[in-house]
């Protein structure tokens, strides 16, 4: 038919059709000028496209390979063609369509010019196969472009030839990452749309998407991709991604070649919004209570106590379930002393984004392993020895300028209730040292002997330098501080509760130290009193 309108050279015909795809069938071939067959020249589908790859090409043992490229738009094409070489290196070719045209590359003749590239490379001779990528001239795979490309290998000597495999560039998948996600609640969390493409690479299409939770009163999005988990539970996500070109595997095939295909995707991922609650801390009952939400979910955990220089640990790294828990502060003698501030939680489930984690305001104060005696009231009658010169003052508010007694106590007696702060005497009932009472600093009337050590306060019972009743719940300090709690771990379970009341100066000797109170009396004048049980403690200020 053809042949009959004259024409002579290369052609491009065009057949428009409307109607349903893949109804129409296309055969076309070619014949020399005697009218013998030749070989087939296959239809090609025309339309839009992402990049395309002719997936082999040879130039050895005679064969050549050659491209015709024909532009069906009423505009000029600059393309450019990226010549796999096999060994991890490319040469570039632009080569510009013109409109309603055809250009036409030979592969052996472009080895024979030697042109650099813009990169300084050539296709060399010696390479003598692999594949080729057609592309819009930025280079971008998924630029868009639209022509049509047929290819043939051919060896002129032999008299042989056979059409080339075309591949449409495009997305081989549609996804969500990462997937399954899991995010902490409140913590704006990315996520994204992408494909991979045919030819490597990941395609990032997230701001194009438009994004839908599946639950809003767990993820809701602020913007493309953007999840704000707002509450613990799972739900799914959905990413409506923009009309893409989609891989269509080689295409190798006798007859018409389709169309390059579009595919609007909408990819969905399960995500969970994982929360960490730390409940409550307590100290005395040695308990951290934490909630791991939402189920169904299980992580590597920790939990700790943060101070200034690092923390102690009550979990570390180990895999827990959701679920509600309650944990011991594990205060050990090698856990650091000092200041504590907040009680810190981390759950990292499979696929979260960043680490699950809440933090507690709680103080205390770790002594660290401190000494724990004990100090009772000394009895005068227990105390051997000699005597010696002391003072009593009577009326306390009148200290020395009224009331005052001057007489003689056993001077083992003086000193140890000086040490221990109550003593028990024969003739004057309760005494207390008069360096724990209000006439501590007083002058007037003081006799030129009085001093802190022989100087002694009737009292009605037995106070500590607080002016509060002493009893197995109190303890002595060095420049105590009155009413602080302080906490002995592991005496009693979990531990024991006691209040500073009294002043303890031989505490200062050896800190950090603590005097507990004895009531029940020492014989031998109180110097045969042991520590308490086995008189060292973890001992904790508490302050919450």
């Amino acid at each position: 038919m053809i042949q009959g309108l004259g024409l002579n050279g290369a052609i491009t015909l065009v057949v428009s059709y409307s109607g349903q795809a893949g109804a129409l069938l296309a055969s076309t071939g070619s014949v020399d000028t005697t009218g013998n067959y030749v070989f087939a020249v296959p239809a090609h589908a025309a339309g839009a496209s992402a990049g395309k790859t002719s997936v082999f090409w040879t130039t050895a043992s005679g064969f050549d390979t050659m491209y015709s490229i024909w532009n069906p738009a009423s505009q000029a094409q600059p393309l450019l063609a990226t010549f796999q070489l096999g060994n991890g290196q490319t040469y570039l070719y632009p080569v510009t369509v013109p409109a309603l045209g055809t250009a036409m590359i030979d592969v052996k003749e472009i080895a024979e010019m030697g042109v650099p590239d813009s990169n300084g490379n050539t296709l060399p001779l010696s390479v003598t196969q692999g594949r080729v990528s057609f592309s819009a001239a930025s280079g971008k795979p998924t630029d868009p472009m639209n022509v049509v490309i047929g290819g043939g290998i051919y060896n002129p000597a032999k008299a042989v030839c056979g059409d080339t495999c075309e591949t449409c560039d495009g997305c081989t998948a549609f996804q969500i990452t990462p997937n399954p996600a899991a995010a902490p609640v409140g913590v704006l969390t990315q996520l994204y749309a992408q494909c991979p493409w045919t030819t490597g690479g990941l395609y990032d299409y997230t701001e194009s998407s438009n994004w839908t939770s599946g639950n809003s009163s767990i993820v809701e999005f602020e913007s493309p991709g953007l999840a704000n988990p707002v509450s613990p539970g799972a739900t799914t996500v959905a990413a409506q991604m923009p009309s893409l070109p989609v891989s269509m595997g080689q295409i190798c095939t006798e007859g018409t070649l389709p169309p390059c295909q579009y595919f609007a995707a909408t990819p969905v991922a399960p995500v969970t919004a994982a929360q960490v609650t730390i409940n409550s801390a307590n100290l005395v009952s040695d308990q951290i209570s934490t909630t791991l939400a939402p189920g169904g979910l299980s992580g590597t955990f920790s939990l700790w106590e943060v101070n200034d220089l690092s923390g102690n640990y009550s979990q570390d790294g180990i895999n827990r379930a959701s679920g509600t828990y309650t944990d011991s502060f594990n205060l050990t003698p090698g856990s650091g002393d000092g200041q504590y501030s907040e009680v810190a939680a981390a759950w990292e489930p499979p696929g979260a984004q960043g680490i699950v984690g809440n933090v507690l305001e709680y103080s205390f104060y770790n002594y660290g392993d401190a000494h724990q005696s004990q100090y009772t009231l000394i009895n005068e009658g227990t105390c051997s020895g000699g005597s010696s010169t002391a003072y009593i003052i009577t009326n306390l508010s009148a200290c020395y300028s009224s009331g005052l007694l001057a007489t003689t106590l056993n001077s083992l007696f003086e000193s140890q209730t000086v040490l221990n702060g109550t003593g028990q005497s024969n003739s004057y009932g309760l005494v207390k040292p008069v360096a724990i009472t209000l006439c501590s600093g007083a002058t007037a009337g003081k006799p030129a002997g009085a001093n802190s050590n022989n100087t002694f306060v009737e009292v009605p019972s037995v106070t500590g330098a607080c002016l509060q009743p002493l009893s197995t719940s109190t303890v002595a300090q060095y420049h105590h501080s009155c009413g602080l709690q302080i906490f002995l771990e592991g005496y009693g379970s979990p531990g024991t509760e006691k209040t500073v009341e009294d002043e303890c100066n031989k505490c200062g000797n050896d800190p950090p130290h603590f005097d507990n109170w004895n009531p029940s009396g020492g014989s031998s004048c109180g110097l045969t009193m042991n520590d308490l049980g086995s008189g060292y403690y973890v001992t904790e200020q508490v302050q919450q």
